[in-house]
């Protein structure tokens, strides 16, 4: 690593952080009586994009509990279309991810990462900045097909807009889709 600590001691030093928030988000359950958030305890972003997440994949995303400090990571939703469509216009971005795409083949690309949360418990995450509230990518683990299919194997994908690139964040939220891709769906490599 380039710090010159590993990934898992990188993680440590993040994870008292999470833990606090963790406990306060607890606590507002316990509070307010949200019960659904109590099926994805350790998964505090997600509490609030429950309603559109399928309740019997709620126990995988329960397992995501490094969250990354400066994203919020959750499966597509409609009103990330624009946010597609826009980089998919992108040449620089689109470059090595299926080239400049229209904005109904941006949907069929958003759609299929959606369809994935759907038939498989897991794909890619929209990338969405927690200071501004802008989606500027997406990124995690991407097996088309699961173990069936014919993907050539497990892999931890990005994608992110250029206005993104450069500060850290498909770095920050790979490691964070690595992690929980293995302690929630068992890969051991990507």
């Amino acid at each position: 690593a380039a710090t010159g600590k590993s990934h898992g001691e990188r993680l440590q030093i993040v994870q008292p952080f999470f833990h606090q928030r963790l406990l306060d988000q607890r606590n507002r359950i316990a509070q307010f009586g949200q019960s659904d958030c109590r099926l994805a305890p350790g998964l505090l972003l997600f509490c609030e994009y429950l309603p559109q997440i399928p309740k019997p994949f709620l126990n995988r995303l329960a397992q995501f509990a490094q969250l990354p400090a400066r994203l919020i990571l959750r499966p597509p939703q409609h009103e990330d279309f624009d946010g597609f469509a826009s980089m998919a216009q992108e040449e620089e971005t689109m470059r090595y991810i299926g080239g400049l795409a229209s904005r109904d083949a941006a949907w069929r690309g958003m759609a299929s990462l959606a369809g994935s949360w759907a038939l498989l418990g897991y794909g890619m995450f929209s990338v969405i900045r927690r200071d501004t509230g802008e989606w500027i990518g997406r990124l995690g683990p991407w097996r088309p097909g699961g173990k069936e299919g014919n993907w050539p194997g497990d892999e931890v994908g990005w994608g992110v807009k250029a206005s993104a690139m450069g500060q850290g964040f498909a770095q920050e939220g790979a490691i964070a889709a690595i992690d929980w891709a293995f302690a929630t769906l068992g890969w051991d490599h990507v």
